[in-house]
C-alpha cells in the first residue's frame, strides 16, 4: 500500500511539474467546458441556476472517466519498460494511473462543494452522492482494463476510443436533465451504465434519495467482474508482452 501511494504521488508530480498552473491543469478544462454548457442549459434547456453544481460536479466526473478511459488504451505502449519487467503486475500499472486520476478528483470535488457551499444553501444527498461516485469509478476501471489489453493488441484502440468518447458524451445526462429525454428514447440510453451514473448522480446532487437494493447488487457484482478481470490481465501478460 505504502508503494502504491508513493507511485500514485509521483505519477502526478511527473505529469504536472514544471507547468505553471501544476495540478490546476486539470481545472481549467473543465472551467471552460461549465461555462458554455452552462449557457447552453440555461438559454437552450431554460435549466435553474441551482442546476450549476450538478452540471459541474458531472462535468468533473466525466473528465475522470474520459481521462481514465483514454490513457489505459495507449497506457501501455509508454509503460512498455514497465511491462516487460515482471516484477511489475501489470494491474499494477492500471491500478497507480487509475487512483492519481482518483486523488486529483477527489481534490477537485472537495473544493467544488466548498465553492458552492459558500454561495448559498445547496441540499444534496451525500450517500447518494458518494454510491454514484463509487460507482463510476468501479465502472470507469473496469472498461479502463478492458482498453489496456485491447490497446495492446490494436493500437487503433486509442483513436477509436476517443473518436467514441465524443458521441458517448452526449449520450449521458450532463448537459440536460434525464427527465428532458423522451420516454421512447430513455429505455435505449438506459442500456449505458453511465447513463444511471450521471443520471442518479443529478438526482443525489438535487437532494432526491435513491434505491439502494438492486443497486447495491449491481456495485458487488461490479467489484466481482474487476477480480476476474484483474486475474485475466495477469493471465494475458505473456502474449501482451510479445507484441510491444
Amino acid at each position: 500500500m505504502g508503494n502504491t501511494l508513493y507511485f500514485v504521488i509521483f505519477n502526478i508530480k511527473n505529469k504536472y511539474e514544471g507547468t505553471i498552473l501544476s495540478y490546476l491543469w486539470t481545472l481549467v478544462p473543465i472551467v471552460m467546458q461549465f461555462v458554455i454548457m452552462s449557457f447552453i442549459t440555461k438559454q437552450v434547456f431554460n435549466q435553474a441556476n441551482d442546476s450549476s453544481i450538478r452540471l459541474f460536479v458531472s462535468l468533473l466526473l466525466w473528465s475522470f472517466f474520459r481521462e481514465v478511459t483514454s490513457n489505459s488504451s495507449n497506457l501501455i505502449s509508454f509503460k512498455w519498460h514497465h511491462a516487460k519487467n515482471y516484477f511489475i503486475k501489470l494491474t499494477s500499472i492500471i491500478r497507480i494511473e487509475f487512483l492519481s486520476s482518483v486523488l486529483i478528483f477527489g481534490i477537485n470535488l472537495f473544493f467544488t462543494l466548498s465553492y458552492f457551499a459558500l454561495r448559498g444553501t445547496y441540499e444534496y444527498d451525500i450517500l447518494g452522492l458518494i454510491y454514484y461516485i463509487l460507482l463510476g469509478f468501479l465502472i470507469t476501471y473496469i472498461i479502463s482494463i478492458f482498453l489496456f489489453v485491447l490497446g495492446s493488441v490494436y493500437k487503433d484502440a486509442f483513436h477509436l476510443w476517443n473518436n467514441f468518447l465524443s458521441l458517448l458524451f452526449w449520450s449521458v445526462p450532463i448537459v440536460y436533465s434525464s427527465s428532458l429525454v423522451p420516454h421512447k428514447y430513455l429505455t435505449i440510453l438506459k442500456l449505458n451504465p453511465l447513463f444511471s451514473v450521471f443520471s442518479g448522480l443529478g438526482d443525489a446532487l438535487n437532494g432526491e434519495g435513491i434505491t439502494y437494493d438492486f443497486n447495491l447488487l449491481f456495485f458487488f457484482g461490479l467489484i466481482i467482474m474487476i477480480v476476474l478481470c484483474e486475474s485475466l490481465v495477469e493471465r494475458l501478460r505473456n502474449s501482451m508482452v510479445l507484441r510491444l
